[in-house]
């Protein structure tokens, strides 16, 4: 296949040897000519010339390291490579450090591109996964979806991708590979850091194309590193965090997007569901003592003033529930 692909690995361990199996996975891909490797080190713990040892010298000239000066997270360290390409790069691919591919994934990505798409995603395994993303979720119905290559397991996306993501998006961002020239500007909104960066950055992609495809073959794994979701238990700052960019994202996409009425109405439910989320992980973190404000419950009210409602509704529930429990027993 001749096309310049530049795969993009934001890259932020504290353990060794993770990010190496995520470029080797890159590394071994067939079907595919050369291609580069940005990582964008971001401040790692680990850092990431100490991961390139176990490559050949030819590997390590196809990977390009990028340090960030300080840590800024992984829409900042996408952004700085995607910043840093050229004009003539066809494709860009994008990979997590913890994430593997599948040997055949960049090929296929590319054989589908080339049928006038301007977005590639797959199937692939969640952390500790054994049941496929799109199998768990169930928000693809293949009925509704144009098979185009059943060897590829290749799909036309028919519908409206922009309420497929906001309502229930079923994209992996180890799985992305785009036509780059078409959308040359776009970036992710780097506020985000623990949630939300990437959903947008699908919005706005769905906002300017119609033209998405997918495979149902599973070829990425998602492994176990930093990571804002396999890392954010509840009871966590980390988890609080993660709660409050959710809601940063909801109330942003209603001054971004022209929403319809039922999308808006959905993206409120949503967000009180979220708030309620916040409250009750807060109350649970302040009994276990196990989090860390850093000034995030003020960033949040600041944020979010409406989350000030949610807390004598969450906190009677609980002692109801208690009450009952109580009464049971």
């Amino acid at each position: 296949m001749n096309c310049k692909l530049v795969t993009i690995i934001p890259y932020y361990q504290r353990k060794s040897g993770i990010l190496a199996k995520a470029i080797r996975s890159a590394l071994d891909q067939t079907g595919i000519a050369d291609f580069n490797i940005i990582v964008v080190d971001d401040v790692s713990p680990i850092p990431a010339i100490e991961e390139l040892s176990c490559f050949s010298a030819r590997e390590r000239a196809r990977i390009q390291i990028i340090k960030q000066k300080k840590n800024s997270g992984p829409g900042a360290a996408r952004n700085r490579a995607l910043d840093s390409l050229s004009r003539d790069v066809d494709y860009v691919a994008f990979l997590d450090s913890d994430d593997a591919w599948t040997t055949t994934h960049l090929s296929t990505s590319i054989a589908a591109l080339q049928r006038e798409y301007d977005f590639y995603f797959a199937d692939h395994f969640q952390l500790n996964q054994i049941i496929s993303a799109f199998n768990r979720a169930k928000r693809l119905d293949l009925e509704n979806h144009k098979l185009i290559d059943d060897n590829l397991k290749l799909y036309e996306y028919v519908g409206d991708m922009f309420n497929q993501t906001l309502t229930g998006n079923i994209i992996g961002t180890s799985t992305v590979v785009y036509r780059f020239p078409k959308f040359p500007e776009l970036r992710f909104r780097e506020e985000y850091r623990n949630a939300g960066e990437d959903y947008l950055f699908w919005l706005e992609i769905s906002a300017l194309t119609k033209k998405f495809v997918f495979s149902t073959a599973c070829e990425c794994r998602y492994g176990e590193g930093v990571n804002v979701y396999s890392g954010a238990a509840w009871g966590t700052t980390e988890c609080l965090r993660r709660i409050h960019d959710e809601i940063k994202y909801r109330k942003s996409v209603d001054e971004l997007f022209q929403l319809s009425g039922g999308q808006t109405e959905q993206n409120k439910m949503k967000l009180k569901e979220l708030r309620t989320q916040f409250v009750q992980n807060l109350i649970h973190s302040l009994i276990r003592g196990s989090v860390s404000f850093n000034g995030l419950i003020l960033n949040q009210i600041q944020t979010d003033p409406a989350v000030l409602g949610y807390f004598v509704p969450v906190v009677f529930n609980a002692l109801l529930r208690w009450k009952n429990k109580e009464n049971v027993h």
